[in-house]
């Protein structure tokens, strides 16, 4: 791994490529969600990647073994990491992948620097622009899930707008009283999130797209 010094924070990075002469070949930028970090990627989809890519893995700020700011974490500001970062690596036209949060700041990224990025692949992520304000109360079978949170003593407000901020707390919570609850829940939404990004992967070279292009 190496660290990259930016304006305001230096930021982790790990870049993985295929064995022999990538010349010419894609760039893909992965990014992790809230309360990640690079390893998210890095024992899941980011090898598979590896073999047809050169990958660049990276720990927004004030994750992993990126520095903490000063001035806290707002999406336009880790927008610009990822834009300063890039031209640190001298990367162009990549394609980014972003999960969760991280797909709220490539979407911030792209917002400013639409020329940029060669395509966006969003993994679980939340976007207000398009998708209407939802909360739990609005899910059929929260009742259900309710009674047996309610068993492991998790209490999530069912009005609340910002459910991910919620099960963070409450992972958080959990992780203290017993250590491996968080390994345990890392590993599957891991999965869950490697399993979907295959699947986009999949019906892009069914629908006739080309693998040379990464597109």
């Amino acid at each position: 791994m190496a660290t990259a010094p930016l304006k305001s924070v230096t930021l982790n990075y790990l870049q993985l490529q295929p064995e022999g002469d990538s010349t010419g070949l894609p760039q893909v930028v992965l990014i992790h969600g809230l309360a990640a970090n690079l390893s998210f990627w890095y024992f899941s989809i980011a090898p598979l990647l590896a073999e047809v890519a050169q990958v660049t893995l990276l720990d927004l700020r004030g994750h992993g073994r990126s520095t903490m700011p000063p001035s806290g974490y707002q999406l336009t500001n880790m927008a610009e990491d990822i834009a300063q970062l890039l031209s640190y690596l001298k990367i162009d036209r990549p394609h980014l992948i972003g999960h969760s949060l991280g797909g709220s700041v490539m979407a911030h990224f792209a917002s400013r620097y639409p020329q940029k990025p060669a395509s966006l692949t969003f993994a679980d992520v939340r976007l207000k622009l398009f998708q209407p304000a939802m909360t739990l109360a609005d899910w059929p079978q929260w009742k259900t899930y309710q009674a047996l949170l309610d068993d492991l003593g998790i209490a999530l407000d069912p009005n609340s707008h910002e459910l991910g901020y919620q099960l963070l707390l409450e992972m958080a919570r959990l992780h203290l009283r017993n250590p491996r609850i968080q390994r345990s829940a890392t590993v599957g939404f891991t999965k869950l999130t490697v399993c979907w990004v295959c699947l986009c992967w999949q019906r892009r070279q069914a629908s006739g797209a080309a693998t040379a292009r990464f597109a």
